[in-house]
């Protein structure tokens, strides 16, 4: 196992300090002294998803270290994401009962079900949406039933194009224009275009309980969530800070963890390298434990060390900016366990249209195949020349 990576500017490593489990005060205070550029400290809070959780961290012994302004800010920031978090929990145990009332089988993750299985309080886990695992059979509806409260899908398609949609994709985002909730339907983990096996889905899913707003609900098991969310960072390049703390906070809240269960799950949908990456990136940056089999295993993965030294590159670059689709091709394919996988995954990532090559060309709907002649020339002109992010 490579050392621990240290950040290159005491500004970052407050952040490092700020999204581990265990708040090192006196550590603190001694970087405090060194932080000068508290600009760059707003920056990086805010895109790593842990301004909230740096006031909390801050307001008690070392307010008075922090310049006032940025502490209004801070604060500011740590408001905003409480109100949010508590809306958004009513409006899960809302959208929960009303799917139950109609017999509609769905189950939510993440978001303030998160923050509750890593007992954080609602408003330190910064989320815009809710997602919520569904049947893709009863997408019509819950169509209908979230309609009587305002929820509208986000996608404007035609038939066929929800036909390919359902086919291809794995999620149908709605919002709701009055208030601009949004919430994630989705019925696979993780995206086809992954060419994964499907992970935990609402049909096969194990379950844990956890308490909200007085209430037990279902969610993932902690087994089948740290395989969710090692995907999850995966997908995105672990570009925030915060999806990090989320597996750290998930390994050391549940000490009963099925570490075999795990394993075994994560070779069964051959994600294990994009297990192992999380799990190496969690103890490397986080010092979260992990078992003397999984370090084991991580260091017999030279490509899980080379996709570290990668996500730790870019992670506190002030420079580096959205990440380019070939970048995030090439991260994806290698974060694979076969190259046949990589292989179907390239080529349907190039050749599979999208919602957004839909809405960027109009065909009459009987032209739906002709979308198959858009999607790899707009992803060749737009993507790859253009270095547009997906």
């Amino acid at each position: 196992m490579a050392a621990n990576y240290h950040a290159p500017t005491p500004e970052a490593e407050l952040l490092l300090l700020c999204a581990k489990r265990k708040w090192d005060v006196g550590s603190v205070q001694d970087l405090l002294t060194c932080v000068t550029d508290w600009d760059s400290v707003l920056k990086l809070a805010g895109r790593h998803g842990l301004a909230p959780m740096l006031y909390w961290r801050l307001k008690d012994e070392h307010a008075a270290r922090v310049p006032a302004e940025v502490f209004t800010r801070l604060r500011t920031s740590y408001l905003h994401a409480l109100r949010r978090g508590i809306l958004y929990e009513r409006e899960l145990i809302r959208i929960l009962d009303l799917l139950d009332s109609r017999g509609i089988d769905a189950v939510g993750y993440k978001g303030p079900l998160l923050a509750a299985m890593t007992q954080q309080q609602v408003g330190l886990r910064d989320f815009v949406d809710l997602d919520i695992l569904i049947r893709k059979r009863d997408l019509p509806r819950i169509f209908e039933a979230l309609g009587e409260i305002g929820y509208r899908p986000q996608r404007d398609l035609n038939p066929s194009q929800w036909k390919a949609l359902l086919r291809f994709d794995y999620e149908a985002p709605m919002a709701r224009p009055s208030d601009g909730s949004l919430l994630d339907l989705q019925w696979a983990s993780p995206p086809r275009f992954l060419s994964l096996p499907v992970g935990p889905n609402v049909e096969d899913a194990r379950y844990a309980t956890v308490k909200l707003g007085g209430r037990e609900f279902r969610t993932l098991c902690t087994e089948d969530l740290l395989l969710v969310l090692c995907s999850h960072g995966a997908k995105h390049v672990w570009d925030r800070l915060q999806w990090l703390a989320d597996v750290a906070g998930i390994i050391e809240t549940s000490p009963a963890l099925d570490w075999d269960a795990v394993l075994d799950r994560a070779a069964r949908w051959r994600r294990h390298r994009m297990l192992m990456l999380g799990l190496a990136l969690a103890h490397d940056l986080l010092e979260t434990p992990l078992p003397e089999r999984v370090l084991r295993g991580i260091q017999a993965e030279r490509a899980v060390g080379q996709l570290a030294r990668a996500v730790r590159e870019r992670l506190f670059d002030p420079y580096a900016g959205e990440t380019g689709v070939l970048r995030m091709a090439r991260f994806h394919a290698e974060a694979m366990d076969r190259w046949r996988d990589a292989a179907v995954y390239l080529l349907r990532l190039s050749a599979t249209p999208t919602p957004g090559d839909w809405g960027a060309v109009t065909l009459p709907e009987w032209l739906m195949a002709g979308y198959y002649v858009v999607r790899p020339v707009r992803f060749f002109v737009q993507y790859v020349f253009g270095r547009r992010s997906l």
